[in-house]
């Protein structure tokens, strides 16, 4: 290894600069091939809760000693709000809006593979790194392999998959990170010494829900409490455990105090999080030190993203303790990177975003180009800290609607929802955004924003791929789409726009590859779709949301009923009244375990009654109230002993519009068993909704792009662009990993 050579080059250029290090120096910046590199993440970081970054508390004391001899960056920001599009954007240099990876985790069927594009750790091992990675995220497991942050480690510790959601929440602490990352540097020392080293420790202490060792609890309780005059209420809260006194402060604590208790405690167990999480990396670094890699590695500590801290009257809502919306509290990220041998730290006050880290290693260790980046490399900001490398950086929420510009002076927020106003800050000034300019800055200036705005965001467009089969085949398709308007179809010669623009009619002869491009007025739509071909055997296993058979998605199946006898022992029973809308529905409760049930559309449920015993129970209602108007509700199976519970549902609205969606544990139920007034249900014509604002799995599947390698008669429905709304619909997820991403603020 020649890291000491690299050192002595460093050190030599020091001294034989014309100019002091912190004002700019002669350092040989080009690292040699074989330098290790450690990458250390820090989950749900702001920079202003962090004693290095000059907070009123001294909570960083290992990376206050860190920052003496490495570059800080003071004007950092994320490129989102949330950790997996984040990260990702860390290790591939590209904005979220390229790379497309927008769910806040990787949950199955849904992430963006991103083969297009060179990973960090991919290229790392071009060059013959070992490459070892050690994360703390609960929700993430080693399985996740296809996806930029994950592929080509050669070794991926995660907290075992094997364990109970409720104990993997416990165990995503830094003690339990170093652990799995110092056996991964022991079996690194002894089997492949003669490598060059690549470690990313990521810690997800500082993540709700804030729950510090006891060792570092109760450090800063008091300086919050007495900072918001609550200081009379120490005693009890100091002997409570952190889950114990937010049930304390909601029930016991006088109303008119609970808000300010509650914002005092979370600030003190989130900055106690942070000391915790500091302490552990010093015991990280002396690992390091132990093994004669410190002071030869090149070191980059960062932030995926970071959190509200603020009041709600300060004017952005409550929204403390999350990481929603893009104000500064939240975007705002710290920055260090320590060259080998640094002996002198330099804060660097100009623009930098975290898609620059990636490129700017590349560069210092001189390694070939690969795929292109969206960021820029810092060297040269480290070599002449004055110079302006951003006219503006990007931020985007992981709904991928917010979206955020920031200047040198300006931050524009644009919320991307019709008539909704943008939010302009200055934000160096203004460190608590609390002075909206919106209405005060020059037309010119906004208008130079919005177009900015306009450039950066890209326009959906839906993408229709139909295979040819062995012989030729008849296709009937409809899309129909209830929000919106199709503003024009490219491809699909046959295709029929209505007059009206809410429908897409193709009929034909597939006998080569068709595609379709359709360009929607406005992103947010309920598309109904209608699939019939002539091929044999084919159904809802011929169509595929990107690369995800349509029955895995989080697409809704619609049923309606045929004139043949229905299956004499069906999974599930519905009848209707004649007039259709007194529904009574029957299960076969060994074949089914959970259900979701959906009236569509502009329906009012009024009342719904149990019958045989207590077989079903109601989860989930829209808006969490019976009698308003709400489109969806889930039924859930519980095992009473009942053989075939029903449920009856009195429901109001226009007879048209009733259509059965259904799902049954997170898959579509199989056609063939579903009874409809005692008629059998359609499966030759096969119709699914896409419902809006939809479940981030749908889009995110559609993201994926089309398979490959498609069966004979596929049928591909994708997104060519990144756009459109993204959230997580947690009401056909498993209940235990639904409760588990409640619980880190995934779902509301």
């Amino acid at each position: 290894m020649n890291a000491a050579r690299t050192r002595i080059a460093i050190l030599l250029g020091a001294l034989l600069s014309s100019l002091p290090l912190a004002c700019g120096s002669q350092v040989d910046f080009e690292l040699e091939r074989d330098t290790p590199v450690v990458l250390i993440i820090i989950d749900t970081l702001r920079a202003d809760h962090m004693g290095v970054y000059d907070y009123e508390l001294d909570n960083t004391p290992v990376l206050s000693e860190f920052a003496k001899t490495a570059y800080q960056f003071d004007a950092n920001s994320t490129q989102c709000n949330s950790t997996f599009p984040s990260i990702t954007s860390i290790m591939t240099g590209l904005y979220p809006k390229t790379h497309r990876n927008y769910v806040p985790v990787p949950l199955e069927g849904t992430t963006v593979a991103n083969t297009g594009t060179q990973s960090w750790a991919e290229r790392m091992k071009s060059v013959d790194y070992h490459a070892l990675a050690a994360v703390s995220h609960p929700v993430w497991t080693s399985e996740d392999v296809n996806t930029a942050v994950r592929r080509s480690w050669d070794e991926f510790s995660t907290i075992p998959a094997e364990l109970p959601r409720s104990e993997r929440n416990e165990l995503d602490h830094a003690g339990f990170t170093n652990e799995r990352g110092f056996a991964l540097l022991d079996g690194y020392e002894k089997n492949f010494g003669d490598k060059p080293l690549f470690l990313w420790m990521h810690y997800f202490d500082p993540h709700t829900e804030y729950a510090p060792p006891v060792g570092y609890r109760d450090r800063y309780l008091e300086h919050h409490l007495k900072q918001a005059g609550l200081e009379d209420f120490l005693p009890a809260l100091t002997k409570r455990d952190p889950k114990q006194r937010k049930v304390w402060i909601s029930t016991k604590a006088p109303k008119d105090k609970v808000e300010a208790l509650r914002l005092a405690n979370g600030r003190a167990l989130y900055d106690e999080e942070i000391l915790y999480c500091d302490y552990e990396i010093g015991r990280l670094f002396d690992r390091l030190r132990e093994m004669d890699v410190y002071d030869d590695a090149l070191i980059v500590v960062m932030a995926d993203h970071g959190e509200n801290m603020e009041p709600a009257e300060w004017g952005h809502g409550r929204i403390n303790f999350t990481h929603q919306r893009l104000y500064e509290g939240v975007a705002a990220t710290p920055l260090l990177i320590r060259l080998p041998g640094q002996a002198e730290g330099i804060r660097i006050t100009q623009l930098t975003q975290n898609i620059d880290v990636l490129p700017t290693v590349m560069e210092l260790l001189n390694l070939p180009a690969g795929s292109p980046v969206e960021g820029r490399s810092l060297v040269s900001l480290m070599r002449e800290p004055q110079q302006k490398l951003h006219e503006r950086v990007y931020i985007e929420a992981s709904d991928n609607v917010e979206k955020a510009i920031k200047t040198d002076e300006i931050k524009f927020i644009d919320p991307g929802v019709e008539d909704a106003l943008a939010e302009v800050y200055r934000w160096r000034q203004d460190k608590e955004e609390s002075e909206d300019l919106v209405g005060s800055l020059d037309e010119e200036v906004v208008g130079e924003f919005t177009q900015w705005m306009g450039d950066f965001r890209i326009r959906d467009c839906l993408r229709i791929r139909i295979e040819p089969a062995k012989e030729p085949y008849s296709i009937d398709m409809t899309m129909q789409v209830l929000d919106t308007t199709i503003d024009r179809v490219l491809g699909l010669d046959k295709g029929i726009v209505s007059e009206d623009g809410h429908s897409l009619r193709f009929q034909g002869q597939v006998t080569e590859t068709l595609e379709a491009y359709v360009f929607m007025a406005k992103r947010e739509s309920t598309i109904i779709w209608e699939l019939e071909t002539s091929l044999p055997g084919a159904g809802h296993e011929h169509v595929f949301l990107g690369r995800l058979p349509i029955s895995s998605s989080a697409a809704i199946p619609v049923f309606s009923a045929t004139e043949s006898e229905g299956h004499a022992q069906p999974v599930l029973d519905i009848s209707s009244r004649s007039d259709g809308f007194d529904f009574e529905l029957q299960v076969d409760p060994a074949q089914l375990t959970e259900f979701e049930f959906r009236l569509k559309d502009r329906l009012e449920l009024r009342r719904m009654e149990w019958g045989g015993g207590t077989g079903f129970e109601q989860t989930y209602f829209d808006d969490g109230r019976m009698g308003d108007v709400g489109t969806k509700t889930k039924l859930k199976l519980q095992s009473t002993g009942v053989e075939r519970p029903t449920a009856k549902l009195d429901v109001q609205g226009d007879p048209e519009s009733v259509i059965f969606l259904l799902r049954s544990d997170g898959q579509w139920p199989d056609f063939e068993r579903v009874r409809l007034n005692g008629k059998a249900v359609e499966t030759t014509r096969l119709q699914f909704v896409l419902p809006a604002p939809p479940d981030g799995r749908i889009l995110s599947a559609m993201f994926t792009g089309p398979e490959e390698n498609p069966p004979p008669g596929a049928i591909q429905i994708w997104l060519e662009s990144g756009a459109g709304p993204v959230g997580i619909d947690g009401s056909s997820l498993d209940p235990e990993l639904a409760e588990q991403l409640r619980a880190l603020g995934y779902l509301r």
